[in-house]
């Protein structure tokens, strides 16, 4: 079955409608994980987390580098929060990561995840990264700004970035990517073109 994304704000700024605790699990870089109550904070750069097992129970400080991520049980639904670093790609082909990680709200999960985050330096713009399973770092492919989602550096650095993101995974698109075969618009041509073409569940419904 085909996923889209859900494009509404999940991520940090817009996920908590109530204040207070939340109920959801903790992940821990371990793979241990915890059910209880979480206190909602709205910050990606949130240093600790605080939990406790039990609505009064006592409070435990968690740091955020400890934690791979984060579920809370909406009434409306799970939300995931992951902890990752970014990893940006720039024109010349060179990556760079980020000294530390941030919170990133997961809006697509299937073979990868895509998370985001809402940003807001001279204007506002969501930035769209793509994260492997066992893999800590999170690459940027596209960023929206007020309109619909565009690519960082239009087609050149998309060919940089598929690179990145998809050599050895999705070889197929890479190659249509560089050959302009194939020239996604937005971020779920590039999901709708893997899902069809390199997914595990490709063929299905």
């Amino acid at each position: 079955m085909k996923k889209y994304l859900l494009m509404v704000a999940l991520v940090i700024t817009g996920l908590f409608a109530n204040a207070g605790w939340v109920k959801g699990t903790v992940t821990y870089n371990s793979g241990r994980s915890e059910s209880g109550y979480i206190k909602y904070f709205t910050k990606s750069d949130q240093n600790t987390v605080h939990f406790k097992k039990s609505e009064n129970g006592s409070r435990q400080k968690i740091k955020s580098k400890e934690l791979r991520e984060i579920t809370f049980n909406l009434p409306e639904g799970d939300r995931i929060i992951k902890n990752l670093k970014i990893k940006m790609e720039n024109l010349k082909g060179k990556s760079r990561v980020s000294k530390n990680s941030i919170w990133l709200g997961v809006l697509y999960r299937g073979d990868f995840d895509v998370v985001g985050v809402e940003v807001y330096d001279m204007g506002y713009t969501m930035n769209y990264l793509v994260n492997w399973p066992g893999e800590k770092t999170a690459s940027m492919i596209f960023v929206k700004g007020k309109g619909a989602s565009v690519v960082i550096g239009k087609k050149a650095f998309l060919k940089k970035a598929s690179r990145v993101v998809f050599k050895g995974r999705c070889d197929a698109m890479v190659e249509a990517i560089e050959k302009e075969t194939f020239v996604p618009e937005k971020l779920e041509d590039i999901i709708e073109y893997y899902e069809k073409n390199c997914g595990s569940n490709r063929g299905g419904e």
